[in-house]
């Protein structure tokens, strides 16, 4: 669907593979990839933000989730949330990486607990 540029039927057909498999890491990634792609990170819609959840539950230390549930819980005044998600993302970090710089300006950003 998604080569023949058919994004809700592609969405539709992730989503029902996720129902099916909830534990699968593909089916997971491939329907978060899909979801981003179709613009539900700008702002971070619950449907996407259900999804990293989902994928947390299965893998706790993805980086990419623990990113997008940090900012999902910022974007809906969880602070408390948000600094739990990217303080766990920091400590999977290299110090001297871009990543952990900007996961240590986003916390920064959210001011003191």
């Amino acid at each position: 669907y998604g080569v023949l540029g058919r994004k809700a039927d592609s969405l539709a057909a992730l989503a029902r593979a996720v129902e099916a498999g909830p534990a699968r890491m593909d089916a997971l990634s491939a329907y978060g990839e899909a979801l981003q792609a179709a613009g539900e990170t700008s702002p971070i819609t619950a449907r996407f933000a259900q999804t990293m959840q989902q994928i947390l539950t299965v893998e706790p230390a993805n980086n990419q989730a623990l990113w997008f549930m940090g900012v999902f819980s910022a974007q809906n005044g969880g602070k408390a949330a948000a600094r739990g998600y990217w303080e766990k993302l920091r400590g999977n970090l290299p110090p001297d990486s871009d990543e952990y710089r900007a996961v240590s300006g986003a916390l920064h950003e959210l001011g003191k607990p």
